[in-house]
């Protein structure tokens, strides 16, 4: 094998260029191994892996520089031959190109500052550290993109930057939406909300400052969407107090009316028993029924005790109105919902006052039909007809209230005779004269 010294000197000056470059490599990695603070065996290894491609630079380079006086180093690079130099030369290689993998492997599990660094700008939100005189320490990206497109420039003091979001004085359309402490709410003109919060960290016995800007955009949107539901709930929450109050009024209203009908009609009963009584005669007079009567309706006028109606028996009707002398002619068929046959005694009773009282008859006609939606009813009488068109008016007045409310429809003729006509849904309708 040809030795080393044998060599030309062009080849002398490759292979010592190709030993600096690897003792290059292996300072670099001996550099980061001491600042990435690695584990005590990684830096002798790479302290040893050093001082071995710095041994053989040395000695080739000796070799360069005198042939005459040689080194130590030199004179072991010459006895080797050009073939266990290049074996040397490529085991330094492998161990620095093995180590250099084993070092990238190893700083990514590693935290650095620079590994802080991307973390850092990775997040969505903005993120500051800096003295007490604003001075930054760091600031990631997203921050540095907030501050830039609020206020055109990059944070040069954290304090100045703090003061011009609290003061609103932006250069763009964003919009300052809160200022109570801790928080600063802005706006930004594409939309995003941000909420900035300050707080403070001690860190080797230095209190470092933190300003974190939170994106808080759905949050923001949720809350105003929540802020109008409760707008949309009161506005409802009055309706229906006020609704509630209705329904109260119309329960009082529907129980006056009620109270009204009931001694209206009684009343009525008992005046048309007392003419008959008066136009009977005297051995044919049923005294104490008369008074039994009266006794009823005045105490139903104190108030002593509720007053009992015509309610929905249509039988007791049309025998009350024999009592007092009036025939009722019935053609067709009883409704059988319970609130349509009220509205219709009761409209025989207001009929069965006004024959007696204003037209001097002694009948009542009354015609009945059914559809699948309405109860159809035509009540005549065989009095006089009335002079003058009837104004409504009293006992009329509060059965058109009973007819309307119940859904249905009520006319009357006065020419050339009286003719009352009622129309009124079948199924379910306010039912009046109960409590």
């Amino acid at each position: 094998m040809m030795p080393y010294g044998e060599l030309s000197a062009n080849i002398h000056a490759f292979l010592g260029s190709y030993a600096l470059l690897l003792t290059t490599a292996a300072l670099y990695l001996l550099v980061n191994t001491f600042a990435l603070h690695f584990r005590w065996q990684s830096r002798v290894f790479s302290v040893c892996l050093t001082l071995g491609c710095v041994f053989v630079l040395m000695g080739i380079g000796d070799t360069l520089i005198d042939t005459v006086t040689l080194s130590k180093m030199a004179g072991c690079i010459v006895r080797l031959s050009v073939a266990e130099l290049v074996l040397v030369l490529f085991m330094l290689t492998v161990l620095v190109v093995i180590f250099y993998i084993f070092l990238r492997i190893g700083r990514k599990d590693m935290i650095t500052k620079e590994s802080i660094k991307e973390s850092l700008d990775a997040l969505p939100d903005g993120v500051c550290f800096y003295r007490e005189n604003g001075t930054p320490l760091l600031v990631n990206v997203q921050m540095s993109s907030i501050c830039e497109e609020l206020f055109n420039s990059g944070i040069m003091n954290v304090n100045s930057f703090v003061q011009r979001l609290k003061d609103g004085n932006f250069c763009s359309n964003a919009v300052l939406v809160n200022t109570r402490r801790p928080v600063i709410t802005v706006k930004t003109a594409d939309g995003q909300v941000w909420d900035f919060r300050e707080s403070s960290l001690l860190v080797k016995k230095t209190t470092v400052n933190e300003l974190v800007a939170y994106n808080v955009t759905k949050q923001y949107q949720l809350n105003r969407r929540l802020k109008e539901r409760n707008r949309s709930m009161n506005e409802i929450g009055e309706r229906l107090r006020s609704y509630n109050k209705e329904v109260a009024d119309t329960a009082r209203e529907k129980e006056i009316l009620n109270a009204t009908i009931r001694v209206h009609d009684d009343l009525g009963r008992a005046l048309l028993m007392l003419r008959k009584y008066l136009v009977q005669p005297y051995e044919q007079r049923n005294r104490e029924e008369l008074l039994m009567l009266w006794r009823f309706n005045t105490e139903v006028m104190k108030n002593e005790t509720a007053p009992i109606g015509p309610g929905s028996n249509w039988n007791l009707f049309i025998r009350s109105a024999e009592n007092i002398g009036v025939k009722v002619v019935h053609h067709g068929v009883i409704p059988k919902e319970e609130n349509n046959k009220f509205v219709l005694i009761a409209a025989l009773s207001e009929c069965l006052t006004n024959v007696v009282k204003h037209a001097g008859g002694n009948r009542i006609d009354i015609e009945t039909a059914q559809t699948s939606s309405f109860v159809l009813a035509k009540i005549t009488n065989n009095g006089m007809p009335p002079k003058e068109k009837i104004k409504e008016a009293g006992g009329l007045k509060s059965l058109r209230t009973i007819v309307e409310r119940s859904g249905g429809k009520m006319t009357i003729e006065s020419s050339p005779s009286f003719v009352m006509k009622i129309m009124l849904p079948r199924g379910e309708a306010e039912k009046y004269g109960e409590n």
